[in-house]
């Protein structure tokens, strides 16, 4: 399987003080982040080829995420250098009852001025899908970017998986520009917030009737919605399905997501000869189920550290977790 990823690579500071805030945190640990760097590495470590788009600076940060990243095997011959911007950071804590925070820094930086002109048609040459988040929806020029790569993989009949994390309290337009992909992107996945957000439901309302309000307004091949330690839900236009979670002793919160992604792709490509709209449409939902299984067991091993990357299991740990 070919997968694009676009969007973040930033620099993470993991705060070494649990229940401290920005202002009162003094120790941190640097380590590659980003949401699409993290995905990057969650399915190359099973295997899979991955191309990554994104921006970083001309600056030392900028060459330790390309070290790692080609360590890791990524094609990073599309992570472009900015010389005007620094490489993203972000300063991350955890409050007392285990949330993170994230205070990104500074402003603008390298991963927020990836452009259209970057985007170019050759790029999505032999790529079976592309995975985007809605945190890169949030300004331009990256907007723009993020909106052309989606058109130009529909155009193609490239399968879009688009993350819809994004902060709810971000301005109006930066919440159309999110929506604008959810009407457009084959696989979604929220989290239980982001479910509440956007079908404007309350908690009074059960998983299912939140997911089904979703699906019948978005209409995509699938609805994934993340529970943590409740596992995962996931919907079709045939049926849905709760499916377990993997227990695990979490230490760090960050990064869960996009990991849960990395393993859902793997599960689908283990289950499907050829990863296209048509066959995930055919798809039975015990599949979809098996490949959230999937995604539990890696969203929940990247917890076990406070650097996510160096969390993500290799194909040979997760063979033996799901055997």
């Amino acid at each position: 399987m070919s997968i694009l990823a676009i969007g973040e690579v930033v620099i993470d500071w993991l705060s070494e003080n649990p229940g401290e805030s920005l202002y009162t945190a003094s120790t941190f640990q640097r380590s590659l982040g980003g949401n699409a760097t993290n995905f990057a590495i969650g399915v190359s470590r099973l295997g899979h080829k991955v191309k990554l788009i994104g921006k970083i600076g001309n600056d030392f940060h900028g060459q330790y995420l390309s070290n790692i990243l080609k360590a890791e095997n990524i094609d990073t011959n599309y992570l472009f250098i900015d010389n005007n911007y620094p490489t993203a950071q972000c300063y991350i804590t955890i409050d007392k009852s285990g949330e993170p925070a994230y205070h990104n820094w500074p402003k603008p930086h390298a991963a927020d001025r990836l452009a259209v002109s970057d985007i170019e048609d050759h790029l999505f040459s032999n790529i079976d899908i592309m995975h985007a988040t809605g945190i890169s929806l949030m300004r331009d020029p990256r907007k723009a970017a993020i909106e052309k790569a989606i058109d130009l993989c529909l155009a193609k009949n490239i399968v879009v998986s688009f993350d819809a994390c994004f902060p709810t309290h971000a301005e109006e337009l930066a919440k159309q520009s999110v929506e604008n992909i959810l009407y457009k992107a084959h696989i979604l996945k929220f989290n239980y917030h982001e479910l509440l957000f956007w079908s404007q439901g309350s908690k009074t309302d059960s998983i299912a009737q939140l997911t089904s309000s979703l699906f019948a307004k978005y209409k995509p091949i699938a609805i994934i919605i993340t529970l943590s330690s409740e596992g995962s839900y996931v919907m079709n236009s045939q049926n849905a399905i709760m499916c377990k979670p993997y227990s695990i002793e979490s230490n760090y919160p960050v990064g869960a997501g996009d990991a849960f992604m990395a393993g859902l792709m793997h599960g689908l490509k283990n289950t499907l000869p050829e990863i296209s709209t048509n066959s995930l449409m055919q798809l039975d939902i015990k599949y979809w189920q098996k490949a959230c299984l999937t995604g539990n067991i890696t969203g929940a091993l990247v917890t076990r550290d406070k650097s996510a990357y160096t969390s993500f299991p290799s194909l040979n740990e997760l063979t033996h977790l799901i055997n």
